[in-house]
């Protein structure tokens, strides 16, 4: 069995709140653990989630270890983007 901080916990996380974080990835262009726990007061489980999603998305590029991750959506893009999480919810 793994250890607790090793599991993959997949938290059900709203299409709003996926749009919130893609709006505070692509403003700031930052995409981070803390930052979606600070900003969007969420959880660690919620906030990998929500990382993982974006990812899937193609909003944010996949993790390189010891690299921020590069934000793939401009804020020209991003209308499009929140109407397609919208259309497919």
């Amino acid at each position: 069995m793994q250890p607790a901080a090793a599991r993959s916990v997949d938290v059900d996380v709203d299409v709003e709140l996926i749009i919130r974080a893609a709006r505070l990835a692509v403003t700031t262009r930052t995409a981070t653990k803390p930052a979606f726990i600070r900003h969007l007061e969420v959880s660690d489980d919620v906030a990998d989630q929500l990382l993982r999603k974006l990812e899937h998305c193609e909003v944010i590029a996949s993790d390189e270890p010891g690299r921020p991750r590069r934000i793939l959506t401009t804020s020209g893009e991003l209308p499009g983007v929140i109407e397609e999480f919208r259309r497919r919810a």
